[in-house]
């Protein structure tokens, strides 16, 4: 989207611009990528009809996660900068677990019959739901959040080390 756009979009759609390679190697730092500043997020929203939406699908893939909460913060605190109110009404974010995470960004608040909608289109493609106003809560003790990543997890087939014998010298592999 260029500064000099005129009239307003329904839709915005940023997908999948980077490239997986730089995002696994930590490319974003080798050149800089205006793409998801506040800035830009402004001027995507201020694009936008009434009712339009701003998609963004980015990459997925890092561990632990980072790009993806980035985003989200990036966005909160963008249409805190252009004084929308119940911020959280207007955020749907779904993603598959170590591929892709779309956020959109309604520039109306989400309606229940939408939400309803996105959610029943989400969870029947077998995505994972992220984010949306009134979302049923997560649980958030350490041990509950581990118990996910320990599903998914790479290091899930590498054998554990055992407590040692009586010989320091030994251990055994499970």
């Amino acid at each position: 989207m260029c500064a000099s756009h005129t009239g307003s979009h329904d839709l915005i759609e940023i997908s999948l611009i980077d490239s997986i390679g730089s995002v696994m190697a930590n490319g974003q730092s080798v050149r800089e990528n205006f793409t998801y500043t506040r800035e830009s997020i402004s001027s995507y929203m201020n694009a936008l009809s009434d009712d339009g939406i701003l998609s963004i699908t980015v990459w997925n893939g890092l561990i632990p996660p980072r790009n993806v909460p980035k985003i989200l913060t990036t966005v909160i605190a963008t249409l805190q900068d252009l004084g929308f109110t119940d911020i959280s009404r207007h955020l749907f974010a779904f993603d598959l677990h170590r591929s892709t995470a779309t956020i959109l960004v309604k520039k109306s608040p989400f309606l229940t019959d939408e939400t309803d909608l996105l959610v029943k289109f989400v969870t029947s493609r077998a995505f994972d739901l992220v984010y949306y106003d009134g979302m049923p809560p997560v649980p958030s003790d350490p041990k509950s959040i581990m118990a996910v990543y320990r599903i998914f997890s790479p290091m899930r087939s590498v054998p554990q080390k055992t407590p040692r014998s009586s010989n320091p010298a030994t251990f055994i592999i499970t």
